[in-house]
C-alpha cells in the first residue's frame, strides 16, 4: 500500500515566478486515500486510472483531486505526460500538491517543474468565451507503462450560486479505475441531499463533532465503451448527484431572480418599433422573437458569474450580441416591454429525461429558451435559433422534453411538446423524347418545418455559384451523367416555412443501349439517402438513436415517347421502427413511382437491434426501377416499334452518400 501522506510532504508551500500557482502541501482537512497498482490487462483509451480521488469541503470551498494513472501506448504518454489545472480565476485558484513519476517502485518527484500560465479559449470557435485560465506543464521522461500521481486544490465556488452547493460527479468514465474515491464534507447545518445514479452501493453519510460527511467508493470499475449514435438522455455512466436546493421551486426561485432587470426606455423603444405595425400578439412575438434570432449575433462571454447569470438585456441589445442567456433575457425583455407574457426556461440540449431522475440543481441544465403566454395558448421558443419560419406553434426548439420555467409559482419540471413532424420531399418529372439516350430532368425538392429552417440556414451561408454546385454534384452523384440548365431557383416561404428549390438538368446517358435492348433505370435514392447502413455491427449493448418525427417522399414521375404499359401496384413494409410505402402506377405515357419513409420511433432497444437490421435491410430491397425498350429486328436498327418492360432491380446497400440536400438537417 502507497499512502498519500508520505508522498506529499516533499512538497514545500512557494509560488512560482510569474505564474501565481502555489506549491504546497494539501490542506489538513484532506484525508489520505490508500491505493494499489492496478495490473489492468487492457483499456479502451490507452490510460488506466489507478486512483481517482475527489474531495470537496463546503466550508472552505475547496475540492482536492488526486489522480492515479499509468500511460500503456505512446500515443497516451503524449496526452497523460501533460499536467494542465484548469479554474476561472474570477473566483477560484489552484494549489499543486505533488507531481511524482513511478518507473520500477522508483519515485521522481516533479513537484517543481515549470508551468506556463495561459488562457485557453477552448469553445471559442463556438463563439463562447468562458475566461478559462490554465496552467501547464510538461513532466519529464515519461514513458509507457509508467505510473503518474497528480494532486492539487482548487479553491472558491462559483459566487452566482449564492452559497448553495450543487454537483454531479461521475464515478465512471472512458477509462478503467482501480478505485474511485468521493468524499464530501459539510456542516451539519447545511442540507445536502446525495443521489447515486448508475447502479452500486449508494454511500454513506457519517457524523462526527459539527461536520458531516459523505464517502462513496468504487473498486474495479469497469471502463464505458460509449457505442455510436446514441440517443439524447442517455446516460450507462455511474455518477452521484449532490444538491442543496431542496426542490425544483427553489432552482427556479434561484434563477428568476437572475433575470430581474430594471426596465429600461432602450427595450421599451425597440419592442415599440417592432410591434409597431403587427395587430395580433403572436404577429408581435414573431415580430420580437425574428429580430433577437436573425439580429443579435450569437457570441457568449461566460466568465465568472456570467456563466449563469445574464447580461442586461439593453446592454445586449446595443452590443447585438449575446449566448443563450441573453438572447433569452432580451426576448422575454422585449415581449413584455410589447404586453405579451414571456419568461426564460433552463433545458438541457442532452439530458432530455434525465433530468426526471436529477436531484432539483441548476447542473442539470446547460441552455436557456423562453416560454410564452398568449391568451390560454402556451408556446416555447429558441431565441439562439436563427433564420426559422412558420408560426409559434411550429417553431422548433429540438427534442429537449423538459423545462424549468423561471417564473413564480414553478414548482417543477415542465413536460415540452413532442418535435413537430420534419418532411422532405422530392418530385421528379423525367421527360424522355426518344430512346436514344437522353432525357430532360425537372426536380423539386421541397423542405418543411426544421428542415426549411435547416437548409435555409445551409442556403445563407453559401454563394449562388456555390448552391449550384452542391445540387450538381448531388444529382451526378445519382445519375449517370447530368448537365444543369440554369441556376437552381429556391423559393422560400417563411410564413408557412416551406422551402422548395426547383433545379432544370439534362440527362445526356439515361439510355443505355445493349444490342438491340435499351435500358433506363431509377431508384428513390432521396429515400434511399436515409436508409443509410447503420454501422456493421451484430449486436448493440447500448441504444440506437433514430431521428424520429421525420418522413421522407420521392415521386418520379417518367414521361415515355409512347404509351407504356405497367401493372399498377403499392406495398407497405417495415416494422416497429419505420414505415417504407412504395407505389407505380401507370397512365398513358406516364408511368407515376411514389416512396415514402417515415421514422416511427426515437431509438432501437439493443434487444431489438438485429431485427431492426433485417427489417431494414428487406426493406431496401426491390425499390429500384428498370426500364427496358425491345427493338424489332426487321426495324434495322430504327429504333422505332419493338416491346416494352419493367422490372424491379435490388438495392443491396446504400447506393449514394448522403449530403445537405438529402439530409435535410445535417448542415
Amino acid at each position: 500500500m502507497i499512502l498519500a501522506a508520505t508522498l506529499l510532504t516533499a512538497a514545500i508551500a512557494q509560488a512560482q515566478d510569474g505564474t501565481g500557482l502555489i506549491v504546497a502541501p494539501p490542506p489538513a482537512w484532506v484525508e489520505p486515500v490508500e491505493w494499489t497498482e492496478w495490473k489492468k490487462a487492457s483499456t479502451p483509451n490507452g490510460f488506466v486510472d489507478h486512483l481517482i480521488d475527489i474531495q470537496v469541503n463546503l466550508e472552505t470551498e475547496e475540492t482536492f483531486f488526486r489522480i492515479v494513472y499509468t500511460p500503456t501506448t505512446v500515443d497516451a504518454v503524449q496526452q497523460g505526460s501533460t499536467v494542465t489545472l484548469s479554474c476561472d480565476p474570477s473566483y477560484s485558484a489552484p494549489t499543486l500538491h505533488s507531481a511524482i513519476k513511478r518507473r520500477e517502485g522508483i519515485a521522481e518527484d516533479q513537484s517543481g517543474i515549470k508551468f506556463q500560465r495561459v488562457q485557453r479559449e477552448v469553445d471559442l470557435e463556438e463563439s463562447m468565451y468562458l475566461g478559462i485560465e490554465s496552467w501547464v506543464a510538461f513532466l519529464r521522461d515519461v514513458a509507457a507503462g509508467d505510473v503518474i500521481e497528480l494532486s492539487y486544490t482548487v479553491r472558491g465556488f462559483n459566487p452566482i450560486f449564492a452559497g448553495l452547493y450543487s454537483s454531479i460527479i461521475d464515478m465512471q468514465g472512458t477509462t478503467p479505475i482501480g478505485l474511485a474515491s468521493l468524499r464530501v464534507r459539510y456542516p451539519r447545518d447545511r442540507k445536502l441531499s446525495f443521489k447515486v445514479v448508475g447502479g452500486g452501493s449508494p454511500g454513506e453519510i457519517t457524523e462526527e463533532g459539527s461536520y458531516r460527511e459523505f464517502r462513496i467508493r468504487r473498486a474495479a470499475v469497469p471502463a464505458i465503451r460509449y457505442e455510436d449514435n446514441l440517443p439524447h438522455g442517455y446516460q450507462p455512466a455511474s455518477r452521484v448527484a449532490i444538491s442543496e436546493f431542496g426542490s425544483w421551486a427553489d432552482v427556479a426561485a434561484w434563477g428568476s431572480r437572475l433575470y430581474e432587470f430594471e426596465p429600461a426606455p432602450a427595450i421599451a423603444a425597440k419592442a415599440a418599433e417592432l410591434v409597431a405595425n403587427e395587430a395580433d400578439p403572436e404577429s408581435r412575438a414573431l415580430a420580437i422573437l425574428s429580430f433577437v434570432q436573425d439580429e443579435v449575433r450569437y457570441l457568449g462571454i461566460e466568465a465568472g458569474e456570467n456563466s449563469h447569470r445574464p447580461h442586461d438585456p439593453a446592454e445586449v441589445l446595443g452590443n447585438r450580441f449575446g449566448d443563450c442567456k441573453d438572447k433569452a433575457a432580451l426576448f422575454c425583455a422585449l415581449a413584455e416591454a410589447a404586453g405579451l407574457r414571456a419568461r426564460p426556461a433552463l433545458v438541457s440540449s442532452w439530458r432530455s429525461e434525465l433530468v426526471d431522475e436529477d436531484l432539483p440543481s441548476p447542473e442539470s441544465f446547460n441552455h436557456v429558451i423562453a416560454r410564452l403566454e398568449i391568451g390560454d395558448r402556451t408556446f416555447f421558443v429558441d431565441p439562439t435559433r436563427s433564420l426559422q419560419g412558420g408560426p409559434l406553434a411550429e417553431r422548433a426548439i429540438g427534442d429537449l422534453r423538459r423545462a424549468l420555467v423561471l417564473a413564480p409559482g414553478t414548482v417543477g419540471i415542465s413536460r415540452l411538446p413532442e418535435p413537430r413532424p420534419i418532411s422532405r420531399s422530392l418530385a421528379e418529372r423525367i421527360t424522355i423524347t426518344d430512346f436514344t439516350g437522353s432525357a430532360n430532368l425537372r426536380a423539386e425538392f421541397t423542405y418543411s418545418s426544421e428542415a426549411a429552417d435547416g437548409f435555409r440556414a445551409f442556403a445563407n451561408e453559401k454563394a449562388e455559384v456555390d448552391i449550384r454546385k452542391e445540387f450538381a454534384e448531388y444529382l451526378l452523384d445519382r445519375y449517370d451523367d447530368v448537365a444543369l440548365i440554369g441556376d437552381p431557383k429556391i423559393r422560400d416561404d417563411r410564413i408557412t416555412n416551406v422551402l422548395t428549390v426547383l433545379v432544370h438538368a439534362r440527362l445526356p446517358r439515361a439510355w443505355t443501349a445493349e444490342g438491340n435492348k435499351s435500358r433506363f433505370t431509377v431508384s428513390p435514392y432521396f429515400v434511399l439517402d436515409t436508409m443509410t447502413d447503420p454501422p456493421s455491427v451484430l449486436d448493440r449493448s447500448q441504444p440506437y438513436s433514430l431521428p424520429y418525427h421525420e418522413k421522407v417522399s420521392h415521386r418520379q414521375e417518367i414521361d415515355f415517347p409512347e404509351d407504356w404499359t405497367v401493372e399498377d401496384s403499392s406495398d407497405s413494409r417495415g416494422g416497429n421502427f419505420f414505415t417504407l410505402e412504395r407505389s407505380i402506377r401507370g397512365k398513358g405515357r406516364v408511368v407515376t413511382i411514389d416512396t415514402s419513409f417515415r421514422i416511427d420511433a426515437d431509438r432501437v432497444q439493443p434487444g431489438a437491434w438485429r431485427a431492426y437490421l433485417a427489417d431494414l435491410k428487406e426493406s431496401r430491397t426491390d425499390l429500384g426501377w428498370t426500364f427496358t425498350k425491345n427493338f424489332d429486328a426487321a426495324s434495322s436498327g430504327s429504333k422505332k416499334g419493338g416491346t416494352n418492360r419493367i422490372a424491379m432491380f435490388i438495392v443491396g446497400g446504400l447506393l449514394f452518400g448522403a449530403s445537405a440536400l438529402s439530409m435535410g438537417l445535417d448542415y
